[in-house]
């Protein structure tokens, strides 16, 4: 297994390339064992990423990272979710490294937050720039600590490029030579500060645009933590669909191939669905109008009210963020219209709750469990990335919030499993 690395002299410094790269071999395991052709268990990147979009073909190695499919979103990418797994994930380039899609996953979690954040972030200065007031320039409290976050990540990041990370806060003045060697051989490259820094200052930045009210708040905190992260994940190789996340493209770009949209599949694939949905809706409008039993005309407009709400719920909780769009329903009556955000396309088994279908035998939690981690395993293992101190998910896998109602119904279930305790 060959995994390669920038030379950590050449990005810090901004100097001519002195090697092209670092190479390291040895072996990759997986299953807890040594991932071979022999052993029949060998996965090469080529089939990774086949795997994860099954309409790569064979091409060169360049085109590989930097493809775009119809079929996919201009926000997923296998590619830079394997880049970030190699980056911080695997542990140290120079020991083994262990591949399973429990990593991958997690990886792919990891970089849902940093591109939540980059999408939120933009947006919410294009509503800010774009009001009818300009937003004022004077910086408060919360401006002060994003630009203090922001610069203590770029210090972290750059002294993990060197490779004095670990060494930061030591002293220099070291008269013992055994300490002294010790110290010199700790100089490495480390990527998994780098990667822990920039999920930081995602979810810094994140918690700053929930609390900041767009048009309130002056936009260059928020912008120089958002440019900052670009080029952190630009020097690291990420392609566009991380790095350039949340920009607006030209009218033009986009077609119906789906190259370049945030939809998955295009907007062809976002009117086929809006099409179905409408003609469900519709088929069940009709099919209750046409009973025609006047006697139980009441029961019949509710169970059609209660029909079309659950066709609603679908296209919220399964088909929508399937494709990458997220659409989220005001609490309060007379409120505000859904919202809607574009987000990375995940499966339909992490939107909601209502994925596991009636008719299937739901795996129940033991219990044995404690409460705190009832959300943790069973029907639930593997839905959610992120807990409070109560065990309550905050976070769905893709890094995207929990919202208010699942929450809802999650803490009616750890209730009702308390009773049962």
């Amino acid at each position: 297994f060959v995994m390669l690395f920038l030379t950590p002299m050449r990005p810090y410094l901004h100097t001519k390339e002195w090697i092209p790269h670092w190479v390291h071999t040895g072996h990759l395991h997986i299953s807890g064992l040594k991932m071979s052709k022999s052993l029949k268990n060998f996965i090469t990147v080529r089939q990774l990423l086949s795997d994860g979009d099954t309409s790569v073909k064979e091409q060169n190695e360049s085109d590989l990272s930097s493809s775009l499919s119809p079929s996919s979103s201009s926000l997923s990418s296998v590619a830079d979710d394997f880049r970030l797994w190699c980056l911080g994930l695997s542990g140290s380039y120079r020991g083994p490294a262990t591949y399973s899609e429990r990593r991958l996953e997690e990886a792919r979690t990891l970089r849902g937050r940093i591109v939540r954040f980059l999408l939120d972030g933009e947006e919410w200065i294009r509503e800010s720039s774009n009001g009818c007031h300009q937003p004022p320039r004077l910086w408060g409290t919360a401006e002060h600590n994003l630009f203090q976050i922001s610069t203590e990540v770029s210090s972290k990041c750059d002294l993990a490029i060197i490779g004095c990370a670990s060494l930061e806060g030591s002293s220099s003045n070291n008269d013992n030579s055994v300490e002294s060697s010790k110290t010199m051989a700790s100089y490495d490259f480390d990527g998994s500060v780098i990667v822990h820094e920039m999920v930081r200052l995602a979810e810094a930045g994140s918690a700053y645009v929930s609390s900041s009210k767009v048009g309130d708040h002056p936009v260059e905190a928020l912008q120089g933590s958002i440019d900052l992260l670009r080029k952190k994940l630009s020097l690291f190789g990420f392609t566009d669909r991380t790095v350039r996340a949340g920009i607006v493209r030209s009218v033009g770009v986009s077609g119906d191939d789906g190259h370049g949209s945030s939809i998955k599949g295009g907007e062809r694939a976002l009117a086929d669905e809006l099409v179905s949905f409408r003609s469900a809706i519709r088929k069940a409008a009709l099919s209750h109008i046409r009973s025609g039993d006047s006697s139980v005309s009441k029961t019949n407009t509710n169970k059609a009210i209660n029909d079309i709400l659950k066709l609603c719920d679908a296209a919220r909780d399964r088909t929508l963020p399937a494709l990458g769009l997220d659409i989220s329903d005001s609490d309060v009556e007379g409120g505000e219209k859904s919202q809607w955000r574009f987000c990375v396309p995940r499966n339909s088994a992490s939107s909601d709750l209502e994925t596991v279908s009636k008719n299937q035998r739901k795996p129940t939690v033991p219990k044995v469990v404690p409460v705190k981690d009832m959300f943790r395993v069973g029907q639930y293992e593997g839905m959610f990335s992120q807990y409070d101190d109560e065990g309550m998910p905050t976070h769905n896998s893709d890094g995207s919030e929990v919202s208010n109602r699942l929450r809802k119904k999650l803490k009616k279930k750890r209730d009702k499993f308390t009773k049962k305790s």
